[in-house]
């Protein structure tokens, strides 16, 4: 209580001393007390309750009764502020005797300070020159380090020459250029003539190119790490040399591998024995993975294995009496893919034998062996390009039955190759691969289905085209596969269009890339015959309009000189009117022909159609 007190009589005489008392009530004095006041905003805050005159004329009566109170409040306490001076006659004697310690503080404080501030210079220079030191150390250190590989690849490089002369199997001077081909010759060469490695020597060898591809790919890391260093530069040179010769050593080598080993009593290996070392090849596929060269692994693989195997397996097929160029014939489709996916199978088949732990190790996830690609770019390549040059009438659409077969053939295989993949990156890889793009721009789609859209759309053209309503045969509206439990038609041309359009949608002529372009003929079928039927009808009302007005007009002389005999009718399978037979000139042609002179039972064979078409387009598309 007495606290709510004193705040009301501080309240009441800031009031008074502020002059509040005579304000009015939009004009609050306290405000020009806060620390961060705005005389800005102030009035413009104020504005909108009064108009500026009336606020300057309040804050000036404000000022005078703030200037009134200010003389009040001196008056009231003048004798003490006249005695003030009196009292305050010793504080200058106390400023200087306090002085004289504060300054002795400063002095103590700077000399602090100007301590601290040199020993935190000398902690960062001694810290820059750490950091230097540490650097300069981290280059030496990786200088000693190159410099020591490199003495390793060298020594390393020594032991395969001495090898190599132990089993006087060394190339005569391995340079760059040393490949696949030139590793293929010399396999077949020291097979041949019985003096190349045993197996447990080849084993050795490939093992240790493995560790001097594994030596000199960390060789290459570290110069590349130190690249700006003048020591390292000069040593590009003699890296450079290293990979030349360890690529011709391991394209030897791995060709060495991958060769059939000759029979017990010297006679050539067969051509489908299994390679000579698998465990061999591994070793040196690792060392081409360890080493960058993946591309020569895969060209090795190719000629040595792959190749042969393919040339063998397409030469028994053409053996065989299987054609390269499939002649026509309702058969003809079905034999050729039995034929290609025969050889597509043995070739996949023997493949999977001589090369399966090479492929499962490539594809298997994580391998080291990821970035060697022999599914793509050694077996997939070599294939689709053996087949392009040994049997080029597989990939040709003339005969589209077989080019449906051989194309269909093709996509199940190379899902048989992608069920080797193991990761769906592999998946991914063996479809993005230059290989499997090239194998399927080899068929032309385009040209298979602008021969079938012709054949199919033609042939609905020419019964549509006919000059005379012709019936269907007893047994052409029987109706097969998707529309044999439909009604069957009474016309000709509806039994043209439901085979067109079973030809339209037959698994037997659609492929999957050109599924849009055939339903698009389907529908292009339907729409034509229905255009056909609108041209019918429009002329047979035509026809009947001539006649009535006709009628009408010779009513009159109908009186007088008799009867008006109408035209004759003739019926579907009389001559039409304009046709070649009739002698006439030029008349219509198409349905403006036979539409007008359709006797009525003909004409609801024309209704019942349209709507067995209706029933069975519903029912299938």
């Amino acid at each position: 209580m007495a606290e709510e007190t004193a705040i009301v009589t501080a309240t009441s005489d800031s009031s008074l001393l502020l002059g509040r008392a005579g304000c009015p009530v939009w004009l609050n004095p306290e405000r020009f007390l806060i620390p961060d006041f705005n005389a800005d905003a102030c009035v413009a805050d104020l504005r909108r309750y009064v108009p500026l005159a009336t606020l300057q004329n309040e804050l000036s009566n404000y000022l005078a009764t703030l200037k009134t109170k200010l003389v009040e409040v001196i008056n009231e306490d003048y004798a003490d502020y006249v005695g003030l001076s009196g009292r305050l006659a010793n504080v200058e004697g106390s400023v200087v005797r306090m002085r004289k310690p504060l300054l002795e503080l400063r002095d103590k404080l700077h000399a602090v300070q100007e301590a601290v501030r040199s020993e935190l210079n000398s902690l960062n220079q001694g810290l820059r020159k750490r950091k230097e030191v540490a650097t300069q150390r981290a280059l030496l250190e990786l200088i000693l380090e190159v410099s020591h590989v490199a003495a390793k690849v060298d020594k390393l490089l020594e032991e395969l020459a001495a090898s190599d002369k132990s089993t006087s199997t060394a190339p005569a001077a391995p340079t760059p250029a040393l490949g696949a081909a030139s590793g293929v010759a010399s396999a077949a060469d020291s097979n041949g003539s019985g003096s190349g490695p045993s197996d447990v020597e080849l084993l050795a060898q490939c093992r240790l190119l493995e560790r001097v591809a594994a030596e000199v790919s960390r060789l290459a890391f570290l110069a590349n790490k130190g690249k700006d260093l003048a020591f390292v530069r000069s040593l590009e040179p003699r890296i450079t040399a290293h990979r030349a010769a360890l690529r011709g050593r391991l394209s030897t080598a791995l060709a060495l591998a991958l060769t059939p080993a000759p029979a017990a009593d010297g006679s050539p290996a067969s051509p489908s024995s299994c390679p000579r070392s698998i465990t061999a090849a591994l070793h040196a596929l690792h060392a081409a993975a360890d080493l960058g060269e993946a591309a020569t692994a895969e060209a090795v693989v190719r000629s040595v294995v792959v190749a042969p195997l393919v040339e063998r397996q397409v030469g028994e097929h053409k053996a065989r009496g299987h054609s390269s160029v499939p002649v026509g014939g309702a058969g003809s489709g079905a034999a050729s893919g039995n034929a290609l996916s025969a050889l597509l199978g043995s070739i996949l088949a023997a493949i999977r034998a001589q090369l399966g732990p090479l492929l499962d190790a490539s594809l298997a996830p994580g391998s080291a062996l990821r970035s060697i690609d022999l599914l793509s770019n050694a077996v997939l390549d070599e294939v689709q390009g053996a087949l392009a040059a040994a049997m080029p009438g597989v990939f040709s659409p003339g005969v589209p039955p077989a080019f449906h077969a051989n194309y269909l053939t093709t996509l199940a295989w190379l899902r048989q190759l992608e069920g080797m993949c193991a990761t769906r990156g592999s998946v991914e890889r063996l479809r993005s691969s230059a290989a499997y793009a090239s194998l399927m721009r080899r068929w032309n789609t385009s040209v298979y289905f602008s021969m079938l859209y012709q054949e199919i759309a033609g042939e609905l053209e020419d019964a549509l085209s006919a000059d005379k309503l012709e019936p269907a045969a007893a047994s052409a509206g029987s109706g097969v596969g998707l529309f044999a439990s439909m009604a069957s038609p009474q016309l000709a041309a509806t039994v043209a269009l439901l085979r067109c359009l079973r030809r339209a949608v037959s698994p037997d002529i659609v492929l999957p890339p050109l599924t849009d372009r055939f339903l698009r003929l389907a529908l292009q079928l339907a729409q034509r015959y229905a255009t056909w039927v609108s041209a019918a009808t429009t002329a047979r009302r035509e026809a009947v309009a001539a006649v009535a007005a006709g009628a009408v007009a010779g009513a009159g002389t109908a009186t007088v000189g008799g009867p008006v005999t109408p035209p004759p009718v003739q019926g579907a399978g009389s001559g039409a009117a304009g046709s070649p037979g009739s002698g006439g000139g030029a008349g219509p042609s198409g349905s403006a022909a036979w539409a007008p002179i359709l006797p009525a039972d003909e004409l609801f064979a024309v209704v019942s159609d349209t709507l067995v078409v209706r029933v069975r387009l519903r029912g299938v598309l």
